[in-house]
């Protein structure tokens, strides 16, 4: 019943930002038994550092993607894994092999296996402004998988890609995809294998009257779900 939350700071004005785990109790409070005070940090870089996503393997670890400046201009990402106490368990590894331009927005899901999976947005990764990619690695933190492309549509840009993980353990992605439906926006998905099989095609639909922000992705049972917030408030929702 307890939450794990991810995201930055700034230990000091002579460092950049850390990974920033924090554990609460199921009354919202910081949980002392994890971490310093319900609370553990994180190095990945020299540079900057910034916990985007977090998610809990059955066994209790956390694993954490987040931003890692390999310079001050170029984004990288990386994987930090904590023991259910909040230390470190072994070295943050980088995820992205491909480093030209930036690579950003990392999501995580984590099936009852324990095997990981991570989507992103890669700039400059194909012929168009920005790609889906995918990555899987086992529960110990080796890599599953190489890089995979998602997307199956190169015009314009994919992006704000997002995952969850259904029980029977596949991968349902979702992203923004700029180049159809309403002022040339739609969503794509496709269902993935943790070892990177495809077993749709790319599903894509304008379920959208208006410029949206999203998607979201989520499962029940074998229905799928994809959800946007449009600009007026209201949520259009494709379920399947």
């Amino acid at each position: 019943g307890r939450s794990v939350i991810a995201s930055s700071t700034v230990p000091t004005q002579a460092q950049g930002p850390r990974v920033l785990v924090a554990r609460l109790t199921t009354s919202g409070a910081l949980d002392a038994t994890f971490g310093s005070g319900g609370v553990a940090q994180f190095a990945i870089s020299s540079i900057n550092d910034q916990g985007r996503s977090v998610a809990i393997q059955p066994d209790g670890k956390i694993v954490v993607t987040g931003a890692a400046y390999s310079s001050a201009s170029n984004v990288d990402f990386a994987v930090a894994r904590y023991n259910s106490n909040g230390s470190a368990n072994g070295s943050a590894f980088q995820v992205n092999t491909t480093e030209l331009n930036d690579q950003e927005t990392p999501r995580i899901a984590i099936d009852s296996n324990g095997v990981f999976t991570i989507v992103w947005q890669s700039y400059g990764q194909e012929a168009n402004d920005g790609a889906v990619i995918a990555r899987s690695f086992n529960a110990d933190g080796t890599a599953l998988t190489n890089e995979v492309l998602v997307n199956t549509d190169t015009a314009g840009e994919q992006y704000r890609a997002t995952i969850a993980i259904d029980g029977s353990n596949r991968r349902i992605i979702g992203w923004r995809n700029f180049g159809g439906g309403y002022y040339g926006i739609d969503f794509g998905a496709r269902v993935m294998t943790a070892d990177g099989n495809f077993l749709t095609g790319m599903i894509s639909q304008d379920v959208a009257t208006q410029y949206f922000q999203g998607p979201s992705v989520a499962v029940a049972g074998s229905t799928l779900v994809i959800a946007n917030a449009e600009l007026d408030g209201t949520v259009a929702a494709d379920v399947r």
